[in-house]
């Protein structure tokens, strides 16, 4: 039905009243269709057809106190309406008047609908009056998690308080009791949980910062949020080497008051801990949109993150008496790894946080999303390089290294490199990516969690690959192999780190949502 409208500007109604209140404003200048008007202001429908009213000079009244008492009910039950939709397509807007549910307004553009990217509760409705006096209903997006994240919010704090237990209880008992690590394995699963997290951290700044300082590219979307991935990654990993060590209030004052300028370990934590605190202050400027100043901590961040990385990786390359640590390779494998990892990690959880926000991912950030595996296609080929090489070097050296290779390829910890860090870790990512060609978020999403997981395996199998030949080997009487089983108090540590880094995320996506779903041209 035609809706004729004035030759002076007048306003008409349209409303539905099923379970909720529905609106629809319109202004005409001329005669003629209103939906083929283009100075429609905005729309906000229940998912029923409206029917517009006639116009006439004996409905005029009536549809004056039809728009008043629409107003005051949509301002005093704002909390009923759950969808925005979109006209069709002999609409300008789109979609001819036909009022689908699964859009929203876009507010850079007045009348402009694009496709909806959740569910979202329109108890957030913004009265605005524009230059020519019309008053508009703009729907202001906030965040707000659905119900099943506040199970998992009590999921990860029951984590983070059992890994603490854990700790606890090795301080009582001594940790030589509770680890499994022995004089001639000082290290084990947790150094090798805490460079995991650590390494994942630094890809995560790197690929923000990039995407920051160059902007114009596609994965500009996702930056902001791999700012607080990269800093609760960091927490999971002071978390864990916190909980690890016998004395960890010894670590801040000990780095501050007795600095030693010629450990890596000492640079290592001090870099880290410079890193996350100039991130924490990157974030804050980001959420109050000063963006260069934001930019410039962010480039900070990632040359600290960057040397902490190397410096890590150094920690293991400095030791000449483990031979298959030794040499200049780890620094910029590390690197390579870092890369790789925070790829994945920005993928596994844009996706997760659109499943938890119950809303479609856009495609701006689908665009991000596919960058992001194009960076896991190419560092999944580069690592896999890395490691032949790795090995065509262990085995060209001496007898220690073709042993700790051997523990890798056909000894104790040949299951968990050929089937965690090779083949779901590396070969089953890239075989995925390739085959799908990018085009599922699904694919990707599994795609990142298994080099997620090969990551995990491949920083155990390291640290335990370079201890496990005793120093004493060639002896009559000495094994061939150490052995070491990770404990059950280890493994309450490592779940403490998960569930920091979890609770984390979901606290961000409940605060920060707007600051993630924004996209900000640097």
């Amino acid at each position: 039905m035609s809706l004729s409208c004035g030759s002076r500007p007048t306003w008409h109604a349209a409303c539905c009243l099923r379970s909720s209140l529905t609106i629809k404003l319109c202004q005409s200048r001329k005669r003629g269709d209103c939906h083929g008007n283009s100075n429609i202001v905005e729309t906000s429908v229940c998912g029923f057809p409206c029917r517009p009213e006639r116009t006439g000079n004996r409905f005029r009244a009536g549809q004056r106190m039809v728009l008043v008492l629409s107003v005051f009910y949509t301002l005093y039950h704002f909390g009923s309406v759950q969808r925005s939709c979109g006209l069709d397509s002999s609409c300008p807007a789109g979609n001819g008047g036909k009022f689908l549910p699964g859009a929203r307004i876009d507010h850079n553009s007045v009348g402009r609908l694009l496709p909806c990217e959740s569910r979202l509760p329109a108890h957030f409705f913004q009265r605005r009056i524009n230059m020519e006096g019309n008053v508009t209903l703009t729907q202001v997006r906030q965040a707000r998690i659905q119900l099943p994240s506040n199970k998992l919010v009590w999921l990860f704090l029951t984590m983070i308080v059992v890994g603490v237990a854990g700790a606890v209880y090795a301080q009582l008992i001594g940790h030589h009791h509770a680890f499994g690590n022995t004089r001639e394995m000082p290290w084990g699963m947790l150094i090798g949980v805490y460079a995991y997290f650590a390494i994942i951290s630094t890809g995560l700044c790197l690929l923000a910062v990039f995407s920051h300082a160059f902007g114009g590219n596609q994965m500009s979307p996702l930056a902001n949020r791999m700012v607080w991935l990269s800093i609760i990654t960091l927490l999971g990993a002071f978390t864990v080497i916190g909980l690890e060590i016998e004395n960890p209030w010894r670590m801040p004052l000990g780095v501050v008051l007795h600095p030693n300028v010629t450990s890596n370990i000492w640079w290592m934590g001090t870099l880290y801990g410079l890193a996350v605190g100039v991130m924490l202050l990157e974030l804050y400027l980001l959420v109050t949109k000063h963006f260069s100043a934001a930019i410039v901590l962010g480039v900070m961040a990632a040359v600290a993150e960057s040397l902490a990385n190397s410096n890590l990786g150094s920690v293991f390359a400095s030791l000449h008496a483990r031979p298959f640590w030794y040499g200049s390779q780890l620094p910029i494998f590390f690197l390579a790894c870092a890369v790789l990892s925070g790829a994945a990690a920005v993928v596994l959880f844009t996706h997760y946080s659109h499943l938890l926000q119950r809303r479609n991912i856009s495609g701006d950030t689908f665009k991000g999303l596919q960058t992001a595996g194009k960076i896991m296609v190419l560092m999944t080929f580069l690592v896999a390089l890395a490691t032949v090489w790795k090995f065509v070097n262990a085995y060209c050296g001496t007898e220690e290294m073709i042993l700790a290779a051997d523990a890798l390829v056909k000894g104790p910890l040949a299951t968990q490199f050929w089937l965690f860090e090779i083949a779901i870790g590396l070969v089953l990512p890239f075989a995925v990516l390739v085959v799908s060609r990018l085009h599922s978020i699904q694919a990707l999403s599994t795609a990142a969690l298994m080099v997620l997981v090969g990551q995990f395996f491949s920083r155990f199998n390291l640290v335990v690959a370079g201890q496990i030949v005793p120093n004493d080997h060639g002896f009559v009487g000495v094994s061939e192999y150490l052995t070491y089983v990770p404990t059950t108090a280890e493994y309450l540590l490592v779940v403490a780190g998960l569930g920091v880094v979890g609770f984390c995320f979901v606290a961000g996506e409940r605060f920060l949502d707007t600051v993630f779903t924004t996209e900000n041209i640097h």
